[in-house]
């Protein structure tokens, strides 16, 4: 039997869940222990059909040998043929086949996962846009991509060029936009730009001299030029694609991608550009290239508008918003939600070799009861998370009105952090009903495995939105970190004091101090 298995994100743990499945069934000790246990279960049946009929039961002698032939036979149909499992996760466009699996396994995961996959096609059948279906950016991750493209440092490989664009900022950006008669505005830099490269190319000069640095003999110095002169060469090294390269990986593989996969690449470069569309709501033509421009020079622009000008920095940065723990939770939930459901998924299918060696005993009813329990939970959960994922988007888009009244001017690419922590926000605490509502679902019909499995992921649950929520009122609010950036201020001091002076030392200052202060 040959399956494919899909999977929305946690493509890792599933498939070393598969991996440990196979490698298990192919012990030949295991075997041995299926031998053994049905010796036993023969044993115990036959002692209790005995007892039954000493204590005057009307039952057969021979009735403990149905259940076991039973089981034995479902053992040698479903568990002793193997086949392969293909486990692929649209999300990143990635799969893996895994060999020697159980039929029986495979018939029970791929018939609910095929059941999951139909539901989640019809919710998503007639999806607007595109980029809102749940198969191919599940859990929110274009959002995800845009937050690690724009919340975190970008670097250019060649850092002289780097250099340049901050003199050129300085020496020629500047000038041009406190020139009399200029037709460059702040405001165009600030809310109007689609482009930078179109901005800085207004601040060309001949008349105005800067300093070029570059990876040459020549240039690492730095060479004093004019303003066009530096332009033209900047110009050249930032639309030429192949020096983006490197953000692009690294923008990748932080959302989960691997750099060294051509579908992997492709499907995140994808990603990207449909994202951007979804937060303008039409359609822009910015290549994800053309967006890791824009975001980098964001970020060279802030470094050195903070520096030279705090006015204009105020105003540059003015639609910035604080975050809070709901938030965080919200973020680290989201971040987490798809590794627990892999995980969840990886301990029922690691224990399905448990659950299997009971088969042929007079438990094998609650045993298949319990695997199908199982599966049903997950396969339940999926589609209400499908279902969710639909709500999720409608709100999280909201939460980028304000870029879309600035273009991919500076303060839009200021606020593109915020604005993904808050839409990551959203899928977070909206996905993690689709636990508790898989558990209803999974108790109307199977009496076993739903709720145990609910339970493991709601503690999960509860640990993670405990540590985003302290992690997003310490960081992502003025008075978090300044708490915690005076408690850092305190650490070695006080390490060292401790580690010089013996603890009766400092009991006396301290009580003294205390003395001193109280009248």
């Amino acid at each position: 039997m040959n399956i494919t298995y899909w999977t929305y994100g946690g493509f890792d743990a599933v498939t070393d869940a598969f991996t440990k499945i196979a490698l298990i069934f192919s012990d030949t000790r295991y075997h041995e222990v299926f031998l053994g246990v049905i010796v036993i279960g023969a044993l115990f049946g036959f002692i209790s059909t005995v007892y039954a009929k000493f204590r005057g039961s009307m039952v057969s002698l021979f009735s403990w040998v149905i259940p076991i032939m039973a089981g034995v036979m479902i053992y040698w149909g479903l568990v002793a043929p193997k086949g392969t499992v293909t486990v692929y996760d649209p999300v990143v466009n990635r799969f893996q086949v895994v060999s020697n699996i159980p039929d029986g396994i495979l018939a029970v995961a791929g018939a609910l996962n095929t059941i999951e996959r139909g539901f989640v096609d019809i919710i998503y059948t007639t999806a607007t846009p595109s980029s809102y279906r749940y198969q191919d950016y599940a859990g929110g991750i274009g959002y995800n991509v845009l937050l690690k493209a724009t919340g975190f440092p970008l670097k250019l490989p060649n850092q002289y060029i780097d250099e340049s664009i901050r003199k050129y900022i300085d020496d020629c950006l500047y000038f041009e936009l406190m020139r009399p008669g200029t037709t460059l505005s702040v405001n165009a830099i600030a809310s109007n730009s689609t482009d930078f490269l179109n901005e800085f190319a207004q601040a060309q000069n001949p008349a105005i001299y800067t300093v070029f640095y570059d990876d040459n003999p020549t240039d690492r110095t730095g060479t004093t030029m004019t303003c066009t002169e530096a332009w033209n060469r900047i110009n050249t090294y930032l639309t030429n694609p192949a020096n983006f390269q490197d953000m692009i990986d690294y923008t990748c593989s932080n959302s989960g991608f691997n750099p060294n996969n051509t579908a992997e690449m492709t499907k995140c470069r994808n990603t990207i550009r449909a994202y951007i569309d979804v937060v303008f709501g039409s359609p822009m033509g910015v290549t994800e290239v053309q967006f890791l421009r824009q975001a980098y020079l964001a970020q060279v622009l802030n470094d050195v508008i903070l520096k030279n000008d705090p006015d204009l920095a105020l105003r540059a940065l003015a639609n910035r918003n604080i975050m809070n723990s709901s938030i965080g939770a919200g973020i680290v939930a989201n971040e987490w939600l798809p590794i627990i459901r892999a995980i969840v998924t990886s301990v029922v299918l690691g224990l399905m070799p448990f659950f299997a060696i009971f088969i042929p005993t007079p438990v094998v009813s609650r045993a298949l009861g319990i695997v199908a329990g199982f599966f049903v939970w997950l396969a339940a959960w999926g589609v209400t998370d499908a279902v969710v994922h639909s709500l999720a988007m409608d709100q999280a888009v909201k939460a980028f009105e304000e870029i879309r009244q600035n273009s991919l001017g500076l303060a839009s690419m200021n606020y593109f952090p915020d604005a993904s922590m808050k839409a990551l926000g959203i899928f977070g605490l909206v996905r993690t009903f689709g636990i508790m509502l898989a558990t209803i679902f999974t108790g109307m019909l199977t009496r076993f495995g739903g709720h145990a499995l609910a339970m493991m992921s709601s503690n999960l649950m509860g640990t993670v939105r405990g540590a985003g929520s302290y992690a997003g009122s310490t960081m992502l609010t003025p008075e978090g970190t300044t708490k915690t950036l005076k408690e850092e201020a305190e650490v070695y001091p006080t390490h060292a004091w401790a580690n010089h002076y013996p603890i009766e030392s400092r009991w006396r200052i301290m009580y003294g101090d205390q003395a001193t202060r109280t009248e």
